[in-house]
């Protein structure tokens, strides 16, 4: 299929991958590599037919491919990552190519654990929601892709609103509603209008939703989840919302300047498969917004959350307008929405509160495509820089709230800044506010 072939990450059976786990890091599957081609021209099949030569015996397999990231997955016996990851490319010379763990992605949202006494649906105040809509309410040539965990399809707020959704694994439109964070997040990003009242809407009510399923049985890993990017950005996507991503459980016990040198050293051949994604994205005029995630870290240690001009890295605001206690901040962050109490769809056809960055995400996604509405060449950049030139301040940790009606009448009147202005940088370890 020219979508590739993702292999199931759960045995037919319900069995588990065997899995590696190491402190502070994503979980590894243990028995599979990915290897990626920066060549455009890279030939996969001749790759895999020189893996096979090399390696005869079954224990290897190639088990899943995708020309689109140009990637090849293979299966290897257990614990013998580290030898074939150093062994690979001195006994396949004739392609370059650079080898990824199958790291485990998990959700940046939640069922909400925070008591306050924000109304339903503040967070369509807090970022003026409803002034946004007497400007525009988006059209149906413009489309957000949601790549997560699955959709209840036959949500109310979804009626007649799918384009070309997609189920990396299937490779057809099979979607299961998943935990319900799919759900939650597309109906923040583009659900109906008509829950406004009950506190629940999407910024962009009268766009299409592409929803792609990257979770397999609650599983997600780097591979399926560039796949799905990358699916959405060759399928006519606009706007691509990520509320999936690594998790680091415990960094937040490192310095600032220690987590510096993390995002600096670690993670460097993910970071290079997403400069492919974020560099083809922008050759289609794609713009990728991700969740910053929720483990109160400097975002940049997110290999997709690097480049702080070319994709929108969302951070959540309470309800009180500040950085919420879990999210990420300052370096790699440069829009932020809130993130926590928030309410919006939930299998089946009811709503529920969730916090997370995942959810500041979609609302920042929705803002971009109400922009495409008037300027659908808008950039990733030139976005990052209208939302924090029209935000509302929060503190120091944490970029701009968008103030969607403010974002969109700016793009309306052709006033977009040529650079961002709240911007921290990798700099000898050092960070500075500009």
């Amino acid at each position: 299929p020219e979508n590739g072939a993702v292999a199931p990450i759960v045995g037919e059976d319900g069995s588990l991958p065997p899995v590696v786990s190491n402190p502070g890091t994503p979980d590894v599957i243990d028995n599979r590599l990915n290897i990626y081609f920066e060549n455009e021209n890279a030939d996969l099949n001749k790759w895999a037919q020189d893996f096979k030569r090399i390696y005869p015996s079954e224990e290897y397999q190639i088990i899943g491919y995708d020309p689109n990231v140009k990637m090849i997955q293979i299966q290897i016996p257990a614990g013998q990552r580290n030898r074939i990851r150093e062994e690979l490319p001195s006994k396949i010379t004739d392609q370059e190519f650079f080898v990824v763990d199958e790291s485990i992605m998990t959700l940046h949202g939640h069922e909400s654990q925070t008591k306050t006494n924000a109304p339903k649906g503040w967070h369509l105040e807090a970022t003026h929601v409803k002034e946004a809509w007497s400007i525009t309410k988006g059209s149906p040539d413009v489309v957000v892709a949601i790549v997560d965990d699955g959709i209840d399809v036959n949500h109310k707020m979804f009626s007649g609103r799918f384009y070309k959704a997609y189920n990396v694994f299937t490779q057809n439109r099979a979607l299961s509603p998943g935990q319900g964070h799919g759900t939650h997040v597309a109906g923040l990003a583009a659900g109906s209008a008509d829950f406004y009242d009950q506190g629940a809407a999407g910024v962009a009510p009268n766009c299409k939703i592409m929803p792609i399923q990257v979770f397999d049985n609650g599983m997600c890993t780097f591979s399926s989840l560039a796949s799905g990017i990358m699916y959405a950005i060759h399928n006519g996507a606009d706007v691509v919302n990520i509320s999936v991503g690594p998790s680091f459980p415990g960094l937040d016990q490192l310095s600032v300047d220690e987590q510096i040198q993390v995002a600096n050293q670690y993670f460097k051949n993910e970071e290079r498969v997403y400069k492919h994604i974020i560099k083809t994205a922008n050759e289609k005029n794609v713009v990728l917004v991700c969740a910053a995630g929720n483990d109160n870290i400097i975002t940049a240690i997110l290999p997709e959350c690097r480049s702080i001009t070319n994709t929108l890295n969302v951070a959540a605001c309470t309800s009180d307008y500040k950085s919420s206690d879990f999210t990420n901040y300052l370096i790699g962050t440069n829009v932020s929405a809130p993130g926590v109490n928030i309410y919006s769809a939930y299998p089946s056809n009811s709503f529920k509160m969730f916090d997370g960055t995942s959810m500041a995400a979609p609302i920042i996604s929705g803002t971009v495509a109400l922009m495409k509405t008037y300027k659908k060449d808008i950039t990733a950049k030139q976005a990052i820089a209208v939302i924090q030139s029209t935000g509302r301040d929060l503190d120091k940790f944490i970029p701009p709230l968008v103030l969607i009606d403010k974002a969109v009448q700016a793009v309306k009147d052709g006033k977009i800044p040529s650079e961002p202005i709240w911007t921290q940088r990798i700099e000898q370890g050092t960070i500075e506010h500009v």
